[in-house]
This record gives C-alpha cells, structure tokens and sequence, in this order.
C-alpha cells in the first residue's frame, strides 16, 4: 500500500511540475532582436528582453504607467510571438518596422 500511495505521489508531483522543471521554451534570437529594436523605437529604455521574454514584461507602479503584455505560442520546446498588447503608450499610428522580424506575430 505504501509504495501505492507512494508511486501515485510521486506520479503526481511530476505531473504538476513537469513544465517549469523540464520543458524551458525559449524564443528565437531574432525575436529577441526584434523586441528590443521595438522596445527602443518606442522610448521604453528600461526594457531588456531575453529569451525569456513571453509573458508580462513591466507591472505598472500606478494605474497610468505605460505596460506591455506579450503572448507566445510554444510548439516543440520553440516559442514564437503571436500577440503584443501594449496598454497606457502614447504610440504614433506608424508601427515600428521591427515588426516584420516577428512572422508569427497575430494581433497588436
């Protein structure tokens, strides 16, 4: 009974962690090239991303402070940029050209 219980924990435990200790999906360079040069075109100097960089990038200190939120789909340990929401920057209507290094990119 013991090695039951046991085995089932175990299985349990692996199940739960699996992504966050085995699979480290990572984004192409390009990519990461791509949200930097964007990054800088529209003034956001704090920023520096890695491959590391799908999800939210900056918490605002207050309601009105400038965030981004960035949404990568994963496929074969691969993440590539589908979405970029930007919420609170003052943008000009002209999109940064960077943006044609991101071909998986879906919506703005």
């Amino acid at each position: 009974m013991f090695f039951k219980s046991l085995l089932f924990l175990s299985v349990l435990f692996l199940d739960c962690f699996e992504t966050q200790f085995f699979v480290a999906a990572k984004l192409p360079q390009s990519e990461v090239y791509a949200l930097n040069r964007i990054a800088k075109t529209i003034g956001a100097t704090d920023w520096n991303f890695d491959a590391n960089a799908c999800g939210v990038m900056k918490i605002p200190v207050i309601e009105t402070d400038p965030t981004t939120n960035i949404t990568c789909n994963t496929v074969n340990n691969t993440s590539h940029i589908i979405a970029i929401k930007f919420k609170r920057w003052s943008l000009s209507v002209v999109l940064p050209t960077e943006l044609v290094q991101l071909p998986y990119i879906e919506e703005m």
